[in-house]
């Protein structure tokens, strides 16, 4: 009983979890739709990786911008560009929303959060570089 009523709430919390970020703006993007718009030469966004050093050098995806900086506010998103498609790398997908949100309130248009972070990119079979690469 009490193992069911645990997993009652650990399930209404992940779904609670995600449908406050989708009210407040912030778009989820799986692995999958990630990779569709990587091979995408009309839509190609913008990947912001905002783990910490260490958990980049362990393995990114290509092109994502190493941007802990970010995430912490000591560092600036430079580009003018607010409709350019960005999306938001952590390694759980639980940090990344925290900065799409406020890359949302900035006026970026396009924001997106990597469902399932780098571990979901990894698990699924997302290209990945290992090391520093």
């Amino acid at each position: 009983m009490v193992k069911k009523a645990i997993l009652i709430v650990l399930i209404l919390f992940f779904f609670t979890w995600d449908g406050i970020w989708w009210v407040l703006g912030v778009r989820p993007v799986s692995p999958w739709r990630l990779e569709s718009m990587l091979n995408s030469s009309t839509s190609r966004p913008l990947l912001l990786d905002v783990r910490t050093p260490t958990e980049y050098s362990w393995f990114h995806i290509a092109d994502a911008i190493p941007s802990s900086g970010l995430f912490f506010g000591s560092d600036s998103l430079n580009t003018k560009e607010k409709r350019t498609p960005i999306v938001i790398i952590c390694m759980t997908g639980h940090r990344s929303v925290f900065l799409a949100y406020r890359l949302k309130r900035q006026g970026f248009d396009e924001v997106y959060n990597l469902t399932w972070g780098m571990l979901g990119w990894v698990l699924t079979g997302g290209p990945t570089i290992w090391g520093n690469g």
